[in-house]
């Protein structure tokens, strides 16, 4: 078990190495979106996003019929009790 003397040691040592990693590194500044173009990737993302989340509910409901059944009828009812 470490005594007293040696976490505050150790505890002093750490707040320096913050202190110097904190003065070294400048944040640098984030730059805004300006173009559309910039937003092309993030939907071309999304859209490869959706194709892997179709392949997985039809693996999903190949694999385990009875639960996509069962998770199909709960969202029916939720949606029909909601009217």
């Amino acid at each position: 078990m470490a005594t007293k003397a040696e976490l505050e040691t150790e505890l002093a040592q750490l707040k320096a190495q913050l202190a110097a990693n904190s003065t070294s590194k400048d944040p640098e500044p984030t730059e805004a979106l300006s173009t559309e173009g910039e937003t092309q990737p993030e939907l071309e993302l999304s859209e490869d996003m959706l194709k892997d989340l179709a392949k997985e509910l039809e693996t999903f409901a190949k694999e385990k019929p009875m639960i996509t059944l069962l998770a199909v009828f709960l969202v029916g009812y939720v949606v029909g009790r909601a009217r």
